[in-house]
């Protein structure tokens, strides 16, 4: 029954994956792997890992949902809080900021598109406009140039100018996307406290769908009222569980998922050597400390018959120096 999916292998009942599902879809921000390990009744590892799968479930659905139509509007947002206070240090703000950057596309029903995406240029949006926005759709968004750029292959576009407050046009505005925007950064400060770049997609994936999960009201007579309600919970995981089949996962030997055929993940310390390694390799700098850097170099300056560092700057102890420079 669960093979080549998601819950391809596991050895817990399916019912507890029934309410997991069930427990994130119902929320209105998500929870927590610790509370959710607690309703469920499993530790806060296997709930993480419970949580890692129904999210790649999660996205799925909202990467298969059909591309938006109308009027829709369009706009970014960098995830994450305040950086923290550093005595003489800057932090950049907007497109100078080092925060993860996603795209958001809200159709006049209120149906959202999102992904994280590298920047804010018409490059590296391109993929997520063909995915998600139609070409006979009217973009909606601020004064962004890469919007504009992309708005070029649609039906129309209408541009907001913020910075003279210009925030509705005709009726159209952004505030939409804003508040999708704004549920994504109440996610991350009010439950997961973080969202690493590898899993972003996840979360955000998560949060889409959880914002799609509701349907149209009808009256007495069957027609379609244009009002939105919360879809029930069982409804919602059985849509959900409609993309479940070819999703096939693997549990990894750190504790996380994988696809078939996917590499294993290094262990966290050997991953932070490779990461630290990778990032002095782009800095061109060696993976020394400041004093063990300067003991080395005096000692080859010292071979060589030089001395250009100064033997205060070291520090060492003096047998050791001694044995190094040999007297």
């Amino acid at each position: 029954m669960t093979t080549k999916t998601p819950l391809h292998a596991t050895k817990l009942p399916l019912w507890r994956w029934i309410k997991a599902m069930w427990l994130m879809l119902s929320s209105s921000k998500g929870v927590s792997s610790v509370v959710l390990g607690r309703w469920v009744g499993v530790p806060q590892k296997t709930a993480w890992r419970m949580m890692q799968v129904v999210r790649e479930l999660f996205t799925v659905a909202e990467w298969c949902a059909e591309r938006l139509t109308g009027f829709v509007q369009v706009d970014t947002k960098y995830v994450g809080g305040a950086p923290r206070k550093k005595k003489n240090v800057k932090h950049r703000r907007g497109r100078g900021t080092p925060k993860p950057l996603i795209a958001v596309a809200v159709d006049a029903r209120g149906f959202v598109r999102s992904q994280p995406i590298r920047s804010e240029s018409a490059e590296n949006m391109k993929a997520f406009f063909q995915r998600a926005v139609h070409p006979s759709a009217t973009i909606v968004s601020d004064k962004s140039p890469a919007i504009a750029k992309l708005a070029t292959g649609c039906a129309g576009h209408i541009a907001l100018d913020h910075s003279q407050l210009q925030f509705a046009a005709g009726g159209h505005h952004s505030n939409t996307a804003e508040a999708f925007a704004a549920n994504v950064e109440r996610v991350l400060i009010g439950v997961y406290h973080r969202m690493s770049r590898q899993h972003l997609f996840r979360y955000v994936g998560e949060a889409a769908c959880r914002w799609n999960s509701k349907e149209e009201v009808e009256n007495q007579h069957g027609d379609k009222t244009g009002e939105f309600v919360r879809k029930h919970g069982k409804w919602a995981v059985a849509d959900l569980l409609v993309h479940a089949c070819g999703v096939e996962l693997r549990r990894t030997d750190v504790g996380g998922v994988k696809y078939p055929g996917e590499p294993e993940p290094l262990p966290k310390r050997l991953a932070f050597r490779q990461r630290r390694a990778q990032k002095a390799l782009r800095e061109s700098r060696p993976l020394l400390g400041p004093s063990e850097a300067a003991l080395r170099a005096l000692v080859k300056e010292r071979r060589r018959g030089l001395r250009l560092v100064p033997m205060a700057s070291l520090e060492v102890g003096r047998p050791e120096r001694n044995r190094l420079l040999g007297s």
